[in-house]
């Protein structure tokens, strides 16, 4: 079985639609990867004393993994 995907990379809606697919992987791991350093946090403890210290530090991993993944939200 086979499946081709083909964008016409000169329309600007198709051009974005590429971007998205072949992105994918990336968006793949980076969604498991914020999903496990939640998990970890829960299961395991947190270091934050305020609501203020989990925002930060979730919205931090979120950017780092984002950036170690290169997925770009546009």
């Amino acid at each position: 079985m086979k499946a081709i995907l083909e964008f016409d990379l000169n329309d600007e809606y198709d051009h974005m639609h590429y971007k998205f697919c072949n992105n994918s992987q990336n968006m793949n791991l980076f969604i498991y990867e914020l999903g496990q350093k939640l998990r970890s946090w829960d299961k395991y403890g947190c270091p934050f004393k305020t609501a203020e210290e989990a925002i930060q530090a979730t919205r931090e991993e979120y950017y780092s993994l984002l950036n170690d993944y290169n997925v770009e939200l546009e």
